[in-house]
């Protein structure tokens, strides 16, 4: 019986080197400069390049269980200083070249659904991915019970997995601008959440796992299709932070000015200022048109 062997390491750099190499534009590293250079110098040109296919390649070879341990450090600390080598490594389903972080942020990526496996990244406190194209929350994100940051902002999201409940130890939840609708009810499971922002969404009704979030400090709505605030809002005791303007909004509760320690109120204009509860009114210290986004400000 043989044993089949992979080629070397040397060799398919070299290969890759004279037919899949990304030069850069301004012509340095050239193909015949980079034959040229010891192996670690040209996997460090590689990445450096910024050339998706160039980074791709490095992240296959980093996976490789014959990949010398001590250069493999070193380039994977090089390849997590680039926002780009993260981006590409995190698409292309690399999740072994995280393991063990406790921060990753993914710029503009390009996928509609997250890579398989996101349990390697158990370890995780705070993952950001901001831009790009992602449709949807998986389940899996249930694995990372560790977070206590989650970016997903300026997405394409329609839907998130009630596993979301499950991340006990969050406490900043960013979902502004994407295609939400509604949050799944198992939301109220996320007793630590302190900051949620759902602005630019889809939102015709507050969700009402919402309602059990009773750590919550700032809630952010602005930019949605909401009708009415219903007296559910009394129950988040805690909230200092509440944005609503850009929204359809024909009703307050009364109950709205039961919140104690409500610093802060955003709305449309004057006219919906007008429908607040006459005792929260009176509590007003000041209101004031923002300059940059138009909207009513209300200090309390």
């Amino acid at each position: 019986m043989t044993v089949s062997r992979l080629p070397p390491i040397e060799s398919l750099v070299t290969d890759f080197l004279q037919t899949g190499y990304v030069p850069a534009k301004d012509g340095k590293g050239r193909v015949e400069q980079a034959l040229t250079l010891p192996l670690r110098e040209q996997l460090v040109l590689l990445i450096e390049s910024e050339a998706p296919a160039n980074i791709a390649f490095v992240c296959e070879l980093l996976v490789r269980d014959d990949f010398p341990a001590p250069l493999s450090t070193s380039l994977r600390e090089l390849l997590w200083k680039s926002r780009t080598a993260v981006r590409v490594a995190f698409e292309c389903g690399h999740l072994e070249l995280f393991e063990g972080r406790r921060g990753l942020r993914i710029e503009s990526y390009a996928k509609p659904a997250l890579p398989g496996g996101l349990g390697r990244l158990a370890q995780l406190e705070a993952l950001s991915l901001i831009y790009g194209s992602l449709e949807e929350i998986p389940e899996e994100i249930g694995l990372l019970g560790e977070l206590t940051s989650l970016f997903a902002n300026h997405q394409r999201l329609h839907s998130i997995s009630p596993a979301i409940g499950r991340l006990g130890k969050l406490q900043v939840l960013n979902l502004n601008d994407n295609q939400l609708t509604e949050l799944p009810a198992a939301v109220a499971g996320l007793g630590r959440l302190q900051k949620l922002w759902l602005e630019d969404n889809r939102f015709e009704h507050v969700p009402s796992g919402i309602w059990h979030l009773s750590s919550l400090i700032e809630l952010y709505l602005t930019g949605n299709r909401i009708t009415r605030i219903p007296d559910e809002i009394a129950q988040l005791s805690n909230l200092e932070e509440l944005r609503l303007g850009r929204n359809l909004i024909k009703a307050f509760s009364p109950r709205l000015a039961e919140l104690p320690r409500l610093k802060r109120l955003s709305l449309n204009d004057e006219s919906d200022f007008r429908l607040l509860p006459k005792e929260l009114q009176a509590r007003v210290k000041r209101h004031y048109v923002c300059e940059m986004d138009g909207y009513l400000e209300i200090d309390f």
